[in-house]
């Protein structure tokens, strides 16, 4: 059985970064890139680009993306060999336990005896978990650029981020969803 590759943290925060969904494959036009490799850290590619580039990534660690209540979540099976997921909220979609890479800035208002995320403020599930997403629980260890840095100076990859992108990703604008059912409008009498 082959040895998990040490990865810098760098894989992470990168990963994070990724706009999941936003963009198809350039050969294969109906498929969305969402597989990441955690080793060579370049950008993501479709499963049948990963098929073709295989020998390529061999014995690589990879991380396959799914969409999930129109959000980019991870099974976690395949991301708890890398990451200590505890206290992150988990949810049961298509049979298969996920976690959620960003906070969900949809819905959910204020309420006073729900449990909280307690980075993002949105409402989770029970008392049992303290986080959202994986970036919450990111932000939460306190991982900043400079540290990164100083751990990824040491390895053969590099980042050129700084603070202000994770903040980018963390406090993106709230996404206006237009409802079938709008409001009754009464029409206008002759």
């Amino acid at each position: 059985m082959s040895e998990i590759p040490k990865l810098s943290p760098a894989w992470l925060f990168t990963w994070l970064q990724i706009p999941f969904y936003e963009e198809k494959c350039h050969v294969h036009i109906h498929k969305y890139n969402t597989i990441f490799c955690g080793v060579c850290m370049k950008e993501p590619v479709c499963e049948i680009c990963w098929k073709e580039e295989s020998m390529e990534h061999q014995d690589h660690i990879f991380l396959q993306v799914r969409a999930a209540s129109r959000r980019t979540a991870i099974e976690m099976k395949d991301i708890k060999k890398l990451l200590d997921i505890s206290y992150i909220q988990h949810y049961k979609v298509n049979s298969k336990d996920i976690l959620y890479l960003r906070p969900n800035f949809e819905g959910g208002g204020e309420q006073k005896q729900n449990p909280k995320c307690e980075i993002c403020k949105r409402k989770l599930i029970t008392h049992d978990y303290k986080f959202c997403s994986i970036i919450c629980k990111f932000k939460s260890l306190g991982y900043s650029i400079e540290k990164m840095k100083s751990v990824d100076s040491k390895s053969t990859h590099s980042t050129a981020t700084d603070e202000s992108t994770m903040n980018i990703l963390c406090s993106s604008k709230r996404i206006k969803i237009n409802h079938r059912k709008g409001i009754p409008r009464r029409a206008p009498l002759q």
